[in-house]
């Protein structure tokens, strides 16, 4: 486009008219934005200092576009920090924030543990979603709390054990069992009456730790459960080996 051609061999002087347009943009405006932010984003790194300048500055419907359109570039401005905007006021501007330090392997534990914490059920629902990809051992901690307020519902509780089971850690391990196993006096241990976190506990035991010889136990108390719920968690190829 002749905007596009002329917008390149401005550099950093093209960035301050297309920040201005973008600030006077309605936030139902989105195609406008959209090609606003194209344009930024070729300006590459001329661009994202621009945006950094004007961050602070900006309308906070403007800050959730410039984070999104920062989450577009190769290379963060130097010296921005998108933790700061964490902890902003508005929602939206916290979702943008946090998705940015989400596609930077520099800032992604930090951000899962911000995300899953947050008392924003979006934010957290952010988090666990991309913590089932990957889960590092350094955010199990924040998910077992989340786990023993007792305040989630049941749902993100489901989800939140999924992604305890994808953690492949010991503790993650402890918790699952925790849910899946009542003990017994007398005679041992015994399934714990089915429910969607019983079924999601039993499930990643079965994915993640089939060969382990409490696991076993609980997988054939499982197996041999007259619920077929109960017997579909457990019956994986992991546990067929």
């Amino acid at each position: 486009t002749l905007a596009s051609r002329l917008s390149l061999p401005l550099g950093l002087a093209a960035a301050e008219p297309l920040l201005d347009t973008l600030d006077g943009l309605s936030e139902s405006d989105e195609r406008q934005a959209r090609a606003v932010g194209d344009l930024l984003v070729s300006l590459g790194t001329d661009g994202g200092e621009a945006i950094a300048a004007r961050m602070p500055l900006a309308s906070w419907a403007t800050q959730k576009r410039l984070l999104a359109i920062l989450a577009r570039l190769p290379v963060l401005p130097e010296g921005f920090v998108p933790s700061d905007y964490t902890m902003h006021p508005d929602e939206g501007v916290r979702m943008e924030a946090l998705r940015l330090m989400l596609l930077r392997e520099s800032y992604r534990d930090r951000a899962l543990k911000i995300a899953i914490a947050d008392s924003d059920e979006r934010m957290m629902r952010l988090g666990l979603t991309a913590a089932l990809d990957s889960c590092p051992a350094s955010v199990v901690p924040v998910i077992l709390r989340r786990l023993s307020d007792g305040e989630l519902d049941r749902e993100p509780t489901v989800l939140a054990i999924r992604v305890l089971a994808a953690s492949k850690t010991r503790t993650a391990l402890d918790h699952l069992l925790g849910i899946a196993v009542r003990k017994r006096r007398f005679w041992g241990r015994s399934l714990a009456p089915k429910s969607p976190e019983v079924i999601a506990a039993l499930n990643g035991l079965a994915q993640h730790w089939a060969q382990d010889s409490k696991v076993k136990g609980v997988i054939a108390l499982a197996a041999k459960s007259g619920d077929p719920e109960m017997r579909a968690a457990v019956d994986l190829p992991e546990t067929r080996r």
